[in-house]
Order: C-alpha cells, then sequence, then structure tokens
C-alpha cells in the first residue's frame, strides 16, 4: 500500500514540479499579446554559469519565424517578453547554454494562442508539428504519439482541418 501511495504523489508531482520552471502570463494569451515569460534553467543548464541563450519561434499556418530573445536575470531566473502577430497561434522556446539545451523532460516549452476562450485554429496543428519535427530546434526528440495527440485536439475543436490534414494523420498514425 505504501508503494501505491508513493507512486501515486510521484506520478502527480512530477509533471507540476517540470512546469514550474516556466511560466508566462497573460493566462490565455491572444495572438497579438505581448506575453511575459519567466523562466528558470533545469535540466542540462541547470547550474550553468555560461551565458544563456534563449530563441523564441512564433508560428503562423505553415510558417516559423524566429527570432533572439532577451532575458533578464532575476535572482536565479529569467524573465523577457515576447510580442506576438495578430496571425501567430503557436510561440516555442529553446533555451541553451554551452551547446546544452534545456529539454523539460523531452517535453520543451511552448504556448499555444487563443481566439478567444478556445485555442486559435492550427494552434495544436503547429504544436503537433513541434513534436514531429520542429522541436529537434530545441534539442527535444520527435514524438510522434504526442503529434496524433494534439492532432487529435485540433480535429476535435475544428473538424474541418481533418479533410486538408488527412495525409499527414495517417501517416503519423501509421509510424506511431
Amino acid at each position: 500500500m505504501k508503494n501505491l501511495l508513493f507512486i501515486t504523489v510521484l506520478f502527480f508531482s512530477v509533471p507540476t514540479f517540470a512546469q514550474n520552471n516556466f511560466t508566462f502570463s497573460p493566462e490565455k494569451p491572444q495572438a497579438g499579446d505581448v506575453i511575459t515569460i519567466n523562466y528558470t534553467p533545469s535540466g542540462a543548464i541547470a547550474n550553468t554559469t555560461s551565458p544563456l541563450n534563449a530563441i523564441v519561434y512564433t508560428m503562423r499556418n505553415n510558417e516559423e519565424h524566429a527570432d533572439d530573445m532577451q532575458l533578464k536575470k532575476s535572482g536565479n531566473n529569467y524573465v523577457g517578453t515576447v510580442k506576438t502577430d495578430t496571425a501567430d497561434n503557436f510561440a516555442f522556446f529553446s533555451f541553451s547554454a554551452d551547446g546544452n539545451y534545456d529539454i523539460n523532460s523531452n517535453n520543451g516549452y511552448w504556448i499555444r494562442l487563443y481566439e478567444g476562450d478556445k485555442f486559435k485554429k492550427s494552434a495544436n496543428m503547429n504544436l503537433a508539428a513541434f513534436y514531429e519535427a520542429n522541436g529537434r530546434n530545441t534539442g527535444i526528440d520527435r514524438d510522434y504519439h504526442k503529434a496524433l495527440k494534439y492532432m487529435n485536439e485540433e480535429f476535435k475543436l475544428y473538424p474541418e482541418a481533418k479533410k486538408k490534414r488527412i495525409i499527414l494523420y495517417s501517416r503519423l498514425y501509421a509510424i506511431a
């Protein structure tokens, strides 16, 4: 019984802990918003004394834009802002030092943008693309299962998207 309790506590605390080093505001950022991030280095760069490199990638439809991100150190944390475009629907981040990446347990660091109270159209598709290929820019490995998960979320919100993406979906389904 003690082992079961320990495993349960571990299961619920690890995902929470993994996200404690990256927060952003506003809570539901809209396309066009300025987003403030707060990041604490972890993983391979947790105790680095080298300069931190940060890149923000913003996505809209099938376009990806990359910019160096200026971060200000505040204690052990770094704070920065990202100005999103009204056409953006997704942003992801690369944090590195000395050629090592903080990969957040192979989950990466990302933000889906909103339109009103729901994720903006194609935000989940771009998150799927992040796990399929684009996340390699941040040091993470491909994860076809996560890519399929977020494609399915996109299709639930926007059923018309499935018809346009059925070939990609079928290919990912076959290899996942």
